[in-house]
């Protein structure tokens, strides 16, 4: 597997692409450390200007998990 300057001379990846990974890195960090994050993965695709954040939901998180729901997310008690 080329590294990454051998893959933009090859046109295999954009020469921009690692600054756009850092900066959604760098975005999951801030929303990690103020508890915001919303999201469990993110792909994306400069060259067709594509980014899809996958949401941290309970349902997703279960089923990429292999479990229930309540294992991830247990109903809330009433009492």
């Amino acid at each position: 597997m080329p590294d990454c300057a051998e893959a933009v001379i090859a046109g295999e990846q954009g020469p921009t692409v690692n600054q756009g990974g850092a900066a959604l890195a760098a975005s999951y960090v801030e929303k990690l450390l103020t508890g915001t994050c919303r999201w469990m993965a993110s792909y994306f695709d400069l060259g067709d200007g594509m980014l899809r954040c996958v949401p941290a939901e309970p349902k997703t998180v279960a089923a990429i998990a292999g479990l229930h729901v309540n294992a991830v997310a247990p109903p809330a008690r009433h009492g």
